[in-house]
């Protein structure tokens, strides 16, 4: 955790007041903070490296001295669906943040409006399982020809890694049968799952590591459309991941150490 980067957000702490220093890496955990509550008002955040930040200052902002008006900047937001997500925690708990649209063309702004407010409890708030664990237990599904369902995350979870069954899964040769609230899959028959080809996980990024280990057993082509050129032909590109640098360790440099370890099987040898 004292290589992980967490630049931004002490950026957007100090500029609102707050004292912040690094005790031995710049950029890295250990910090001294010293504070005097939280302003709020006017605060710009990076969010091209990781949406926990955004979440941190969201989650924080009703508390401060002044309204909070988030601006995103630094490019493509990473992981919008789990900003999404904590909105929407926050709303069932009594507080409405606002996104800001373009008046002309209608669209969505990376602009925050955050109201000052106490957190309420709900009568009842269900709390969903882990969509990035749950990806493990699909993937033993997939790979072995057999069925798992998960019974509290479907097509209505606002988690990104919730997409992986019908994004990841499904393409590959996988039954996915998803209601609201729950997801159900059934792997291939073995030795027949199909490759990914290209796919964009930016959405879902925590769930490439399970992705790339089902690709590397991957037997058939992709489905058409999706071919990788100058892969062979049951090759498989990820892409849209590059926030996996920056997690606990490096997350891709990682699953190329770790896959580039095993040795491919022959058909002989099957």
């Amino acid at each position: 955790m004292k290589q992980r980067p967490i630049g931004p957000l002490v950026d957007a702490l100090a500029a609102n007041g707050a004292q912040v220093q690094y005790l031995e890496s710049q950029g890295c955990l250990p910090l001294q903070i010293e504070a005097n509550g939280f302003q709020g008002g006017h605060i710009q955040l990076a969010a091209s490296v990781s949406s926990q930040y955004v979440s941190s200052i969201l989650l924080c902002a009703p508390y401060a001295k002044q309204q909070v008006t988030l601006e995103l900047t630094g490019g493509q937001v990473i992981s919008q669906p789990y900003i999404d997500m904590t909105i929407a925690m926050m709303r069932e708990f009594g507080i409405d943040v606002q996104r800001q649209k373009d008046e002309i063309s209608g669209k969505l702004l990376d602009v925050y409006y955050i109201p000052k407010g106490v957190y309420s409890n709900p009568s009842n708030y269900s709390v969903e399982s882990d969509a990035s664990s749950a990806t493990y237990p699909l993937a033993i599904a997939a790979i072995t020809g057999t069925t798992c369902t998960i019974s509290n995350i479907g097509s209505s979870s606002l988690q990104g890694d919730a997409r992986f069954a019908k994004e990841v899964l499904e393409p590959m040769g996988c039954t996915v049968e998803q209601t609201a609230t729950s997801t159900k899959v059934t792997g291939p028959p073995v030795g027949q799952l199909r490759a990914l080809g290209n796919v964009d996980m930016e959405p879902m990024t925590d769930a490439f590591l399970t992705a790339s280990v089902l690709a590397a057993v991957a037997t058939l082509p992709p489905l058409p459309g999706r071919e990788v050129s100058g892969l062979k032909p049951e090759g498989s590109r990820i892409y849209g991941i590059a926030n996996q640098r920056v997690k606990e360790c490096n997350r891709i440099k990682a699953m190329r150490d770790q896959l580039g370890k095993l040795t491919p099987v022959t058909k002989s040898e099957n």
